[in-house]
C-alpha cells in the first residue's frame, strides 16, 4: 500500500486503492494461493499428472527467482551502497533474531517453536525486498546490496544460530 500511495502521489485515494487492490490480485503469489484455496474448498481431487507438474514448477520457483535476482544485480555498484547495506543486513541478521528470541522467551515459547522462529527471523533479506524497490523505483540498489550482502553473511549467521539453538 505504502508503494502504491508513493508510486501515484497525485492520484485521488480511491485511485489509489483500487490501483492496489489490482496490483495484489495480479500478484502471482497471491493467485497461486487463491487458487489453491479455491481448489482445496472445493474438494476437487487434483489429478495426479497434475499434482506432478504443479510441486515440480513449485520447486523451481525459488531458484528461478534468485537467477532472476543475480540478473538484475548485474547492473549495479553494490560497494556504493555497503555503509547502508552493511547497517541493514546487521539488523536483519542480529537484530531481529534477538528481538525474536526476547520476545518467544516472554511469551513462553516451546523450545521448538522458538527455536524455528529465531531461524526464520534470522533468514536473509528476502530478494522480494529488491523486486518491490525496482517496482517502486526506490531504493533498488541499497536493496540489491543488502539482498546480497544479507544472503552471503547469512551463511555464518545461520551456523552460529543453529549451534546455538
Amino acid at each position: 500500500m505504502v508503494g502504491e500511495i508513493a508510486h501515484n502521489a497525485r492520484a485521488p485515494v480511491l485511485a489509489i486503492a483500487r490501483s492496489t487492490f489490482l496490483s495484489v490480485l495480479r500478484n502471482p503469489v497471491v493467485l497461486a494461493v487463491l487458487a489453491g484455496l479455491v481448489i482445496y474448498q472445493s474438494g476437487l481431487e487434483v489429478p495426479p499428472v497434475a499434482r506432478r507438474f504443479l510441486e515440480m514448477t513449485g520447486m523451481a520457483g525459488p531458484p528461478v527467482a534468485l537467477f532472476c535476482l543475480g540478473a538484475s544485480l548485474v547492473a549495479f555498484d553494490a560497494r556504493r551502497d555497503w555503509p547502508s547495506a552493511l547497517l541493514c543486513t546487521a539488523l536483519k541478521l542480529l537484530l531481529m533474531p534477538a528481538l525474536v528470541w526476547l520476545m518467544g522467551r516472554l511469551l513462553g515459547l516451546p523450545p521448538l517453536s522458538l527455536s524455528v522462529a529465531v531461524l526464520a527471523a534470522g533468514m536473509p533479506t528476502g530478494a522480494n525486498a529488491f523486486f518491490l524497490a525496482r517496482r517502486y523505483a526506490a531504493g533498488a540498489e541499497r536493496s540489491g546490496a543488502t539482498v546480497l550482502l544479507s544472503t552471503i553473511l547469512s551463511v555464518a549467521t545461520l551456523a552460529v544460530l543453529l549451534a546455538v539453538l
